[in-house]
């Protein structure tokens, strides 16, 4: 695995446990010190709360993201410190015992950031503190196809603004010879519109004419080549 593993997802705790004092004040000053201008790795941004529903108890999530050496699951022993003080990380993991809070992580990580092809994994879970040490269980890991949709969702692409009949005026024009862009606009929507795109384009896709044209040729194998 990659010495540098990006994640982003969320982590929620019990609504009602967020009434404790005890709790509340340590777990605000955790979501305060998981800032990327103080680490580097781990937890390094904290993004909004939203309530949501799971199973029986009402929950509130916060959107996170960060980077870990080994992968999110392994970095549980240490990834809810932060960058908070030596007795503060105590404070932290005695209130999360001392209320036996489940913490619940829905992560999706990227293992390769450089080849991000059939690279992303999603990982669920919760977090325990048991002795004062981090306890993972009810893992589950599963692997999601990359698709254009994924890499603009997650932030490692911008979608093309181009739309199918720009695309194709820009590929008769790369190709005289071959199909005009009344014929291609076909193509190209029923390529867009696949498991691998999902209804969009990425500026990356879309910018050099001929690496898109031998895309949607490998995809419309049995159309008419463009070239």
């Amino acid at each position: 695995m990659s010495d540098k593993v990006p994640f982003y997802g969320s982590i929620s705790v019990p609504e009602d446990v967020l009434s404790k004092r005890d709790f509340s004040s340590i777990w605000k000053k955790a979501l305060a010190s998981y800032d990327e201008d103080k680490l580097e790795w781990g937890i390094t941004s904290v993004y909004e709360a939203e309530e949501e529903t799971a199973g029986e108890a009402d929950r509130v999530a916060w959107q996170i993201s960060g980077i870990t050496e080994e992968g999110f699951d392994d970095a549980t022993p240490w990834i809810l410190q932060g960058s908070l003080e030596k007795n503060d990380a105590k404070k932290l993991y005695e209130a999360l015992e001392k209320h036996e809070v489940e913490l619940h992580f829905n992560i999706n990580e990227y293992a390769n950031p450089d080849n991000l092809e059939d690279s992303l994994t999603r990982e669920t879970g919760t977090l325990t503190v048991k002795g004062g040490k981090v306890v993972l269980k009810d893992t589950d890991y599963q692997d999601v196809e990359i698709t254009s949709q994924t890499l603009i969702d997650m932030g490692f692409a911008t979608e093309s603004e181009a739309d199918d009949e720009e695309l194709a005026v820009m590929l008769a024009a790369e190709y005289p010879d071959g199909p005009d862009a009344n014929d291609l606009i076909d193509a190209i929507s029923d390529v867009r519109n696949d498991n691998r795109h999902e209804g969009v384009f990425t500026q990356e896709e879309t910018e050099d004419p001929v690496a898109f044209g031998q895309m949607i040729e490998a995809a419309t194998a049995d159309e008419d080549d463009i070239g």
